[in-house]
């Protein structure tokens, strides 16, 4: 064996050395306490297809049905389906009044009064993901556009 392919070959050892020392340290992260349903081989199951509608296939374990299931496209009801789509379109349509804004008002829910409010926060390294407008107004109207009843079960998910 010469030199260079025996540096080849120790390269190659030590790059599965790492994936194996990856692969530990993934089994030992911690698991979520409330899985995700995940079918079983051929069992059926619900799809948001990219117009929103509802389709029902088969589980086969392959590439397209893994691939759905890590973005959290596997449903097993169509109803859950027709409540992931428009939970979608509520979202597309809350964004296109809000614009590229990391900061400024926003909408929340207030329980007691089982009302929609709008608050300011100029602390832009405060957002947590929500959805944020320039202006009051823009988040008002967004509110009148979208509707606070839709925006209360989709954006907020509370059904009641």
């Amino acid at each position: 064996m010469t030199r260079q392919e025996y540096e080849a070959k120790l390269a190659d050892l030590q790059s599965q050395i790492e994936e194996l020392k990856q692969t530990e340290i993934e089994e030992d992260s911690p698991k979520p306490p409330h899985p995700r349903w995940k079918p079983e081989l051929g069992e059926d199951y619900f799809y948001c297809s990219y117009s929103g509608s509802a389709y029902k296939v088969s589980w086969a374990n392959g590439k397209l049905d893994n691939g759905m299931y890590n973005i959290g496209n596997v449903f097993r009801t169509e109803e859950e389906v027709e409540f992931e789509a428009e939970r979608l379109k509520v979202f597309a349509e809350m964004r296109a009044w809000a614009g590229n804004s990391y900061d400024g008002s926003y909408i929340y829910y207030h329980r007691p009064s089982d009302e929609i409010m709008i608050d300011w926060d100029g602390n832009s390294t405060n957002c947590h993901g929500d959805i944020r407008f320039k202006c009051v107004d823009d988040a008002a109207n967004c509110i009148k556009a979208v509707g606070k009843d839709r925006i209360i079960r989709y954006y907020f998910g509370i059904k009641d």
